[in-house]
């Protein structure tokens, strides 16, 4: 016969609702960004899906902000995610592969911000839906047009540039498995803090000379998965002590 509940075992079932009804609302965030241009008219548009193939946490609902922007340079755009919403801006304009090139019509890799002698830069600002202290991952798509146009990948965050690693353009696309290969992306993880609400990402030249001159980025995503809250684990805690109680 099961006894009935105490005043203290009451109050604990009690104070668990609010907390269990948080863990039901705790959600990650996923912000998608692709560029493209539009000089030989075979742009195909990305989804979350595209994006999910080297990062596994990011969202398939999430919507994937489309971005094509002009001079006069710095130009901005309002973009908006899952859970997370942002102001993007860049210091160049965007192309598009070469007709019938290798990467012409891959889904995030045919269009690109391409500088010319100079770092792209992609500053991303408006992460305060990010909770400080979680863990964000980025991943940075940045190849150009030619099997030179590799890029040196590094970010700035908190006052502190960190260099990621190389793409390889060459090493980029498995035409056959229809798969994004390593030297197409350099993938990063930083924790948020308090207050800091912009990262800037960056493609730089490798090495020098007219073979090195261009860089690129193609597209960026943002996701983090909440971790559980202290506050949620002691809960569940009271919850299988008011169990073993019972």
């Amino acid at each position: 016969m099961k006894m009935p509940l105490s005043h203290s075992a009451k109050f604990i079932s009690a104070s668990l609702i609010p907390l269990l009804a948080c863990a039901a609302q705790v959600h990650g965030a996923t912000l998608l960004v692709d560029f493209y241009g539009n000089q030989n008219g075979g742009y195909v548009s990305s989804t979350a899906a595209d994006f999910a193939k080297v990062h596994s946490a990011v969202s398939l609902t999430a919507p994937v902000a489309s971005v094509n922007l002009a001079a006069p340079f710095p130009a901005s755009v309002a973009v908006v995610g899952q859970g997370v919403s942002a102001t993007v801006t860049v210091n160049v304009g965007t192309y598009s592969q070469s007709s019938g090139g290798q990467r012409d019509g891959v889904p995030i890799l045919d269009g690109y911000l391409s500088g010319s002698h100079i770092p792209v830069n992609v500053t991303i600002d408006g992460l305060n839906e990010i909770p400080a202290g979680e863990v964000v991952t980025v991943t940075v798509f940045g190849v150009g047009d030619q099997s030179n146009q590799e890029g040196e990948i590094s970010y700035d965050y908190n006052g502190i540039n960190t260099i990621v690693g190389e793409t390889v353009p060459d090493n980029s696309w498995d035409a056959v498995n229809q798969a994004y290969l390593d030297g197409a992306y350099e993938q990063f993880t930083f924790v948020k803090v308090a207050g800091v609400d912009t990262i800037q990402l960056n493609s730089d030249n490798v090495g020098g000379g007219a073979d090195n001159r261009y860089n690129a980025i193609n597209g960026v995503s943002i996701t983090f998965v909440p971790e559980p809250s202290s506050a949620l684990l002691l809960g569940l805690g009271a919850l299988g002590l008011l169990r073993r109680r019972r």
